[in-house]
């Protein structure tokens, strides 16, 4: 009777071996995708393909880039500053250069303002926010300016005391 029991599941785990073979080979023939995949899905898929491969043209590269920046400088700029003019921050106002260890890190300059932003994908092809960053202001163009107000001052002062 010991004997007929192992038989009996042998004959079962022979029977799930096939059926997990079956599903195995189903599977491998539609090679991982979905059999009902439309037209929207397969054309997301081939985009996120070109993605992946670094096909995304120059020039849409350095656009994204650009606006992820505007975007990160004009944020910046409010939550540090709140500089009322931020809302008329171009990119034609800034100058940035990417770091020289860092793909994702990008240093940026904005009037006085020089920035450092430090994102964890890449701003060249996501629109996203930094995951670090950080702003100052240069004091010295202020003091400067300050000093010339009073030059100015004294100038003024000089040529009415002269008359």
């Amino acid at each position: 009777m010991v004997q007929k029991i192992k038989f009996y599941n042998m004959k079962y785990t022979f029977l799930n071996l096939k059926i997990i073979f079956l599903i195995t080979v189903l599977i491998s023939m539609t090679n991982g995708k979905n059999i009902n995949a439309g037209q929207i899905e397969d054309t997301f898929n081939n985009l996120v393909e070109k993605e992946r491969l670094n096909i995304v043209p120059e020039d849409k590269k350095k656009n994204q880039l650009e606006q992820t920046l505007l975007v990160s400088l004009k944020r910046a700029v409010l939550n540090y500053y709140q500089d009322p003019d931020y809302e008329n921050i171009k990119v034609s106002d800034f100058k940035y250069e990417k770091a020289s260890d860092d793909n994702f890190t990008y240093y940026v300059q904005y009037k006085n303002y020089y920035a450092y932003f430090s994102f964890s994908i890449s701003p060249e092809l996501y629109l996203t926010y930094p995951l670090k960053y950080k702003i100052v202001q240069n004091d010295e163009s202020k003091k400067s300016k300050k000093q010339e107000q009073k030059q100015e001052q004294k100038q003024n002062s000089k040529q009415e005391k002269n008359k």
